[in-house]
């Protein structure tokens, strides 16, 4: 972990992105086998603070996709949206519409 305040990844050098991944993927490892769960994580960037969070998910569980039809993407993101800085996001199959609703955020 760096021993210093950090308030994004981006301000992590790359030795220490490269040391802090290689923790997160041992943690990742040593608790599935352990507790039979997936931990799962997130970063987040917040108030001047990066956090990684760990979460569980029972293995086999697949992540729900986003099909857009009766389920838009926006409301999804619109959760964090308002509280992010910069948002980093891989999208396939993505409409103009549906991202122009995204930018008034």
């Amino acid at each position: 972990m760096p021993v210093r305040h950090v308030e994004t990844w981006g301000a992590l050098t790359d030795e220490e992105k490269t040391q802090l991944s290689a923790q997160i993927y041992e943690v990742q490892q040593g608790y599935t086998l352990h507790s039979g769960l997936l931990a799962d994580l997130r970063f987040v960037e917040h108030d001047g603070h990066l956090r990684v969070e760990i979460f569980e998910r029972p293995l086999g569980e697949k992540t729900r996709l986003i099909s857009g039809k009766e389920d838009h993407l926006i409301e999804h993101l619109k959760i964090n949206l308002d509280a992010a800085t910069q948002v980093d996001a891989a999208l396939s199959f993505v409409m103009r519409s549906g991202l122009k609703m995204v930018f008034p955020y």
